[in-house]
Parts: structure tokens; C-alpha cells; sequence
């Protein structure tokens, strides 16, 4: 008589099927756990240091999210560093996109006095390790490229 126990397990569709049929409670557990860890995607995490004049910052890409974020030093308290983005393609996930840092309060007359340090940190969503990204400060290009280049 043949033997009746088995367990078949197969990837499709990135999908795993199993097909179990009088196995021990054990074996099966043990063989998932196994499964579910080979499975699981390789989560790459990237950084670049980017400089400005007004001091260093950190571009990291990790999980399909790149956030730029650090320290910038202010001549005057009335300087109010931001940062905006965008993609620049409407795909997802968008082969580029960019960001802008920038006084807001540029032009604005304040006592001379000098500023404490602003943390700055922004986060684009939804893009990946081969983004081109393009970082400008006060409309100069301080970074263009890939993340791990």
C-alpha cells in the first residue's frame, strides 16, 4: 500500500498553493515557517549624503519611501527652511522626482541675529531604488542622480 502522506507546496503567481494530505501537525508548521521566510521580499535600504551650503543632509530610500531629512543652519531666525516634491512622470513608481528646499521668508527684513539649527524632513511615497531624484537648494541643483549611485 503507498504511502498517503504528503505535502506539496508550489510557487504561482507569486503565490504559494499547498496541498496537504495526513501529515503531522509539526512537519507542516516547521515547512510553512521555512516557506514564509524564504518568501518574504528583500526590504533594500539606501542612503546618500547630500551637502548644501547651509549643512548636511540625508536621502534615504527604504521600504518604496525615499525621505530626505537633517539640519540646516539659519543666518536670522526669520529663516524658515521647507522643502517641497513631486514626481515627475505620472507612473508609479515614477522613474523621477525632486526636491526643492527653500526659504520661505526669503526677503523678509529681521533683526540680525543668528538662528538656531532647523530640522528639516519630507517623504515622497510610492517610489523605488532606481527613482533619479534631483535635489535643489534655493534653486540650485546640490544633487541629481540615483540614490545608489
Amino acid at each position: 500500500m503507498p504511502n498517503k502522506n504528503f505535502l506539496l507546496l508550489s510557487l504561482e503567481d507569486s503565490k504559494i498553493k499547498v496541498k496537504m494530505k495526513q501529515i503531522g501537525l509539526t512537519f507542516i508548521v516547521l515547512a510553512l515557517s521555512i516557506i514564509i521566510i524564504a518568501c518574504e521580499p528583500s526590504q533594500k535600504s539606501l542612503e546618500k549624503a547630500i551637502t548644501t551650503r547651509a549643512g548636511e543632509l540625508k536621502l534615504k530610500y527604504e521600504n518604496g519611501k525615499a525621505a530626505l531629512s537633517g539640519a540646516l543652519s539659519r543666518s536670522t531666525p526669520c529663516v524658515d527652511w521647507q522643502i517641497s516634491y513631486g514626481e515627475t512622470s505620472n507612473i508609479h513608481p515614477p522613474k523621477s522626482a525632486e526636491f526643492n528646499i527653500f526659504n520661505r521668508n526669503k526677503g523678509v527684513i529681521c533683526i540680525q541675529m543668528v538662528g538656531e539649527p532647523q530640522e528639516i524632513k519630507e517623504t515622497i511615497e510610492n517610489v523605488s531604488e532606481n527613482t533619479n531624484y534631483v535635489i535643489k537648494f534655493e534653486d540650485q541643483v546640490v544633487f541629481e542622480g540615483k540614490i545608489g549611485e
